[in-house]
């Protein structure tokens, strides 16, 4: 059957394809550009770079924990302040040599007028203490060489003058501002390349002999373009430019003596248009070359014209979205399953827009639920570990919403969003239906939530409304009705698991029971699950169209995350970031649409609240991690960055860019990084290796650029509220989130 289309739908169409053009027509192109100063703290050199300005862009890849974000002093410097007791950094050493270290810093307060200490640790090892005064000034600590280390080192600032976790109140605690920290031999030499920003231009600073290799796509029709010029009249210098791509040669396509004074360089990357290379600097001769703005500049598909306005705007629609909690997007036929385990949820695909790529924020449903509300990403939100609560200061789509005159209603079902957490900001109604270890199904079902719904609707206000529904029905432990259950089950399946009370929970007790047979057993209660959700799904579609109300309805559709059944020797969820985690559905009904749509762009989490806000010509809250999906004037995303820290211990991320997907396990003090290509291995099962040095150079760089972004944000909020209420740790831990 051919799909009538809809304005929305032509209008995501052409978000895809960019513009409609004849053949005598160039596709439009807008500037792209790479600036090898941002990317330079990240690479070998920038690691060991014998400079860090601690308050400008960059330096996230040098600062761990217990920093603020940047800020500019009255007298003009960009500063970072450490926030917590314990301020870390972590720098690499090119040799284990003795070097001197001058930090440049200055107390911005005190409780009292007694001097200050800062003690300072350099991996296992307590150096010199600083005693900071009230102006910036440069203080000298000696790094021995007993202590250092070759690679990565550890630096940590002990300042006694604050609290062990974050300062709440500058005016009570004292406060160090830190704006840069050098490096130098011990006989004064210089130690490497750096990023000067002592004059009006940022230069990077190359001593010869020296190479700074750079990790990058290569944008189309690309060049490099950078000023450069001796620093030293009576020196001389040549720079080099090499490009390398995996299984091919270096090249340099470009190469060229220095002047005393500044010369313009410009060098032809076209024929590397889309690929990951390796760019090279390389500075020969016996002085010290000054490189000023340095870029690769190219073009990329300029976005198309908004469309003309559909009138959407005459009317304020209602707003419904339905999170349907551990569900994976490829157990649903509008999404590829060959079961029929989701009539009711094609039946809305036949005319909805559905985003074909969606990739979660998280694993577990606290930090993925928040990043659905708040259009952020975890750690902006706040709600990343177990006993971490939604950040007060972080604006809801609910607030949003009941600030432009909606009623705004919730029901969910599951503990890690319900008000302890914050999650009921914004709500007139919040209603959090409590599991009970007694119920078979531990959650409320979703039946039972559109009872609660219905009673809701009979009584509802004639104001427009946003209802948030969180059903948890294919969660663990999976107890659909008998009929549903012995659907999905293969009556010739030779399980051991039959007549069990919980077949999972066996499994997780006893790993002599995993086999293929019995994991399909206990797959096929998980889809009986997911054919009762979609059951209530439908149920609630046909009351809103029963009163009226479904053709001026925004309906979303998703997931907060997906679940695992052995594919990478694991259950549940939580634990990793794999695509049986991470691919959720994402499916947009708008009022009055009557087509459907596969829209193939790369979708996230934290594009819902922006996307919702566009449609109703709202606008939304200042610097949002997501993007509208239905607005042309802006690319689509070409990444994502997730992550989960369920446990406490173990810490992972994962960034998707394009076909490929990286992911960086953090277990103890143990790291790893593994990265799959999607267009070869959707279901990842056979990592990236060796074979593509350059690959896995630039995909581990772009991890650390999303790790310190991160982590800044983190330094720009209050520090997230912990919630430790007794009865709540009780719930968390009887399923299963703490021990």
């Amino acid at each position: 059957m051919m799909r009538q289309w809809s304005p929305l739908a032509l209008l995501l169409a052409l978000l895809r394809l960019g513009s409609i053009s004849g053949c005598a027509r160039a596709e439009p192109r807008e500037e792209a550009s790479v600036d090898l100063l941002r990317l330079f703290p990240y690479t070998p050199s920038g690691k060991a770079a014998s400079r860090i300005d601690l308050g400008r862009p960059g330096a996230e890849a040098y600062r761990v924990r217990g920093w603020s974000a940047p800020e500019v002093l009255p007298t003009g410097e960009s500063v970072v302040r450490a926030i917590q007791r314990f301020a870390v950094l972590q720098f690499t050493a090119p040799a284990r040599e003795a070097m001197r270290m001058h930090v440049r810093c200055a107390l911005t307060s005190a409780p009292s007028e007694r001097p200050q200490k800062i003690m300072v640790r350099l991996n296992d090892r307590w150096l010199d203490p600083i005693f900071p005064q009230r102006r910036l000034d440069e203080y000298e600590v000696l790094l021995p060489k007993t202590v250092l280390r070759a690679g990565k080192n550890t630096l940590q600032f002990s300042h006694r003058g604050l609290p062990r976790r974050a300062a709440t109140d500058e005016h009570t605690h004292a406060t160090v501002a830190y704006e840069s920290i050098r490096f130098e031999r011990v006989d004064g030499g210089p130690r490497g390349a750096y990023i000067a920003r002592n004059s009006p231009t940022e230069a990077l600073v190359t001593p010869a002999p020296s190479q700074v290799d750079f990790f990058l796509r290569v944008p189309a029709a690309a060049k490099l373009t950078f000023q450069m010029e001796m620093e030293e009249a009576e020196r001389s210098a040549d720079v080099a430019v090499s490009v390398q791509r995996d299984g091919a040669q270096a090249r340099t396509p470009w190469s060229h003596a220095v002047a005393a004074s500044p010369s313009q360089a410009s060098v032809d990357l076209s024929g590397y248009a889309g690929a990951v290379v390796r760019l090279s600097l390389k500075v020969e001769g016996t002085g010290t070359v000054r490189l000023t703005r340095p870029q690769v500049v190219g073009f990329r598909r300029a976005p198309s014209p908004r469309a003309p306005a559909t009138g959407r705007q005459k009317r304020r629609p209602n707003v419904v979205l339905y999170l349907i909690d551990t569900l994976r997007a490829d157990h649903l036929g509008c999404y590829g399953y060959g079961l029929p385990t989701s009539p009711s949820i094609d039946r809305f695909a036949a005319s909805a827009t559905v985003f074909t790529h969606t990739v979660a924020q998280a694993s577990w449903t606290r930090p993925s639920t928040g990043s659905i509300l708040t259009g952020r990403y975890p750690y902006a939100h706040g709600a990343v570990g177990v006993h971490d609560r939604l950040r007060g200061d972080i604006p809801t789509l609910a607030e949003v919403l009941q600030r432009q005159g909606y009623e705004t209603i919730g029901f969910v079902t599951n503990i890690n969003v319900s008000a302890s957490f914050g999650f009921n900001r914004g709500f007139e109604r919040y209603t959090y239906l409590p599991e009970d270890e007694a119920r078979p199904s531990v959650h409320v079902l979703s039946d039972q939530i559109n009872k609660a719904v219905f009673d809701w609707l009979d009584a509802r206000s004639p104001r427009p409304f946003f209802l948030y529904v969180h059903a948890t029905d294919p969660h663990a432990p999976y107890t659909p009705p008998a009929e549903l259950a012995a659907r999905f089950r293969d009556p010739a399946l030779a399980t051991t698991l039959l007549g069990v009370s919980n077949p999972l929970r066996r499994m997780l007790d006893d790993q002599t029971v995993i086999t293929p047979e019995n994991i399909a057993y206990v797959e096929s209660f998980y889809d009986g699950e997911i054919a009762f959700v979609d059951r209530s799904f439908g149920a609630l579609l046909e009351e809103l169209r029963h009163r009226g109300l479904y053709d001026n309805t925004i309906v979303v559709l998703t997931a907060d995350h997906g679940e695992e059944f052995h594919q990478h020797g694991g259950f549940q969820h939580g634990h990793t970031l794999y695509q049986e985690m991470l691919h959720v559905p994402l499916l947009f009904h708008w009022p009055e649409a009557h087509g459907g749509e596969d829209a193939a762009t790369l979708a996230r989490q934290i594009d819902i609240m922006p996307t919702l806000l566009d449609y109703l010509d709202t606008s939304p809250p200042a610097d949002l991690d997501g993007r509208s999906l239905l607005d042309p004037r802006a690319p689509p995303p070409d990444a994502t960055f997730s992550q989960t820290s369920l446990d406490p211990l173990t810490e992972m991320r994962s960034v998707v860019e394009g076909d490929w997907k990286t992911i960086e396990k953090n277990i103890g003090h143990l790291t790893t990084l593994e990265i799959y290509n999607h267009a070869i291995d959707p279901l990842e099962q056979r990592p990236v290796g060796g074979m593509v040095p350059i690959l896995l150079e630039y995909e581990a760089e772009s991890m650390e650029r999303w790790k310190g972004q991160a982590l800044t944000q983190m330094g720009t909020l209050a520090e997230t509220e912990k919630v430790l209420d007794p009865g709540v740790t009780e719930r968390l831990r009887m399923l299963g989130y703490t021990q």
